[in-house]
């Protein structure tokens, strides 16, 4: 009887060993990493990307090893440096872009002068053409197109979710480090910002300004709630 006892208790810290593994961490990392390889961060934040990159084989080598509270640790750092990679890349594809067609306008509205010059050293000037009648006016503008329906107000939490992973998603903020945000307007409900219930109903601030933004990153970052922000400060540049 005692032996039995023994595999019932071995068998139990193993499964609560196996429920603790960070695999939605671990989804919302590989998510993150994808999603900046599609904006092509590889090549546009390569150094952004290459951290992501980096932290993620990290996470998943301490997950496929076991080590649940590390790979728990880091597989947020992997996410935030994505984020990081995925907007610089838009930026800096947006301002290549905007470069490449500037210098073919120039090239054409050369190109276009030269032709003109050409043809008017060869042939003398034609009489203006008679004006243009003006067209009908228009009929009734069309109706303005429906705006998009709004963010949520509200988000219900389910699973094992965290403010971290709720922050992180993309109807919410898509930034992991804005979670200060959604405690400070739920503190009434939140005892512990480790811990959520399933089921609940958390306010999600929307009238939020860049500078209350950046203060709750800051406080992300120096907050040891999740340790991604200690990890962050140690990370290289």
């Amino acid at each position: 009887m005692p032996r039995l006892l023994i595999a019932i208790f071995a068998f139990s810290l193993l499964g609560w060993g196996c429920a603790s593994a960070p695999r939605q961490e671990l989804q919302l990392a590989r998510t993150a990493v994808a999603q900046a390889y599609g904006a092509n961060a590889k090549d546009l934040a390569p150094t952004e990307y290459q951290a992501a990159a980096n932290a993620l084989k990290d996470g998943e080598y301490l997950f496929n090893q076991g080590e649940y509270r590390l790979a728990r640790e880091i597989l947020p750092l992997a996410a935030s440096h994505a984020y990081r990679a995925k907007f610089k890349a838009w930026e800096e594809q947006a301002r290549r872009d905007k470069q490449r067609k500037e210098q073919e306008a120039a090239r054409a509205e050369a190109e276009r002068q030269a032709t003109l010059q050409a043809k008017l050293a060869k042939e003398p000037p034609k009489p203006a053409p008679p004006p243009k009648p003006k067209p009908a006016p228009s009929p009734l503008p069309l109706p303005a197109p429906a705006p998009p329906p709004p963010p949520p107000a509200s988000y219900t939490v389910a699973g094992s979710e965290t403010l971290w992973t709720i922050a992180a998603r993309e109807d919410i903020y898509l930034d992991p480090l804005l979670w200060p945000l959604i405690y400070r307007a739920n503190r009434d409900q939140i005892k512990d910002p480790r811990h959520l219930y399933s089921g609940q109903v958390l306010t999600i601030p929307r009238q939020v300004s860049e500078k209350e933004k950046e203060e709750a990153r800051e406080t992300a970052r120096q907050s040891d709630i999740f340790p991604a922000g200690t990890l962050m400060k140690k990370a290289p540049q």
